[in-house]
């Protein structure tokens, strides 16, 4: 993590973006980045509730479960080309949810 301003919001950096992405990211977030935490499920365990936002690549993707178990994610960003590792089928899952009256699996405040 680079910034500790408690008013930036947190974002989990899954991978490396270019340096020329990574400085702002770095400057305007509070930047977790997975890749390099030691122990990333410690990390997750200590920050997970309070990240907003996934950065990823398109070949790292983000998992179901990482995605699920972020309770105050609004956005994912993929970097890149190619969503094919992050996990559409909660996208898919949620409209269908939304479109049969039921609960969203990952409600939209």
């Amino acid at each position: 993590m680079q910034s500790s301003n408690p008013a930036l919001p947190h974002v989990l950096a899954v991978g490396p973006y270019p340096q020329w992405d990574m400085t702002p990211l770095e400057n305007d977030y509070n930047l977790h980045k997975l890749w390099l935490a030691p122990d990333p499920v410690a990390l997750l365990a200590q920050y997970g509730a309070s990240i907003r936002a996934v950065a990823t690549r398109g070949e790292l993707g983000a998992s179901a479960q990482l995605i699920q178990q972020r309770p105050h994610l609004e956005i994912i960003s993929c970097y890149g080309v190619g969503t094919d590792a992050i996990a559409l089928d909660l996208a898919r899952d949620n409209l269908q949810a939304h479109f049969a009256n039921k609960a969203l699996l990952t409600p939209v405040n």
